[in-house]
């Protein structure tokens, strides 16, 4: 379990790196592939249906073909580079090369899918340059950071013996964020969790905060590989998710 006491990006193990390459080294370990696969696989979802226009059921389909293929059988990860960029832009960018390839082999059959695979033959992307991911892609990959984010935030705040540090998070601050709702004022908080003073409650949301923070510093490090790919994840996560509350 990471410590929230810890500060800064290099307080936290880069095993998302580390896991690609154990997954590299000779064929690739299936329980490491799916452990970092289902960082990516909402987002590649997203981005095929909502981007790329491709129905549901065929996006499914394509994302099985496509670890199943490229993944596991190509021991597509032995290919990723960190030197090269971020490892969802390379697998974003090997799904539309495969995506645009199932599509061409389909018409090249005379076999149309249930569902027509639109705009898959507009996307240009050579072997070697990696694609700028679309909006919708971006945003679901926010969203699974601080879904990841709240969940450890909440393991660690039960496994610490603080769960009320928890609660006071999510009247204070995930509340009016989610559901729209009024935050609870410190003196209810007083009352709810038997706090000395309002003072001492704020100074718990402000713990509470803390942990928040350290919690994303440590999900968001495992998808870089040297603090100034951190500081640039960071600093775009916080720009799509800005973009999304405009």
């Amino acid at each position: 379990m990471f410590d929230p006491a810890s500060d800064g990006p290099g307080a936290f193990p880069s095993t998302h790196w580390s896991m690609v390459y154990r997954a590299a080294k000779t064929h690739p370990d299936e329980g490491v592939v799916e452990q970092f696969l289902t960082r990516y696989l909402p987002a590649l979802h997203q981005h095929l249906t909502a981007a790329r226009h491709v129905p549901a059921q065929d996006a499914d389909d394509l994302l099985q073909s496509f670890i199943l293929d490229k993944v596991i059988q190509d021991c597509l990860i032995r290919y990723a580079d960190e030197n090269r960029g971020r490892f969802r832009n390379f697998l974003l960018t090997v799904l539309d090369n495969y995506a645009r390839n199932q599509h061409r082999d389909q018409h090249t059959r005379r076999r149309r899918p249930r569902g027509e695979l639109q705009n898959l033959d507009d996307v240009a992307v050579s072997d070697n340059r990696q694609a700028a991911p679309s909006q919708e892609f971006e945003v679901a990959w926010a969203r699974q950071v601080i879904e990841q984010t709240l969940q450890r935030m909440q393991e660690y705040c039960r496994a610490s013996g603080r769960p009320q540090l928890w609660e006071v998070f999510q009247f204070r601050v995930l509340d009016p964020i989610l559901n729209d709702a009024a935050p609870l004022d410190y003196t209810a908080l007083v009352k709810r969790f038997g706090y000395r003073s309002p003072t001492e409650a704020y100074n718990a949301l402000t713990t509470a905060k803390r942990i928040f923070d350290r919690s994303l510093r440590s999900v968001v490090s495992e998808y870089t590989h040297d603090d100034a790919e951190f500081a640039q994840e960071l600093a775009d996560l916080r720009a799509i998710l800005s973009r999304g509350r405009a």
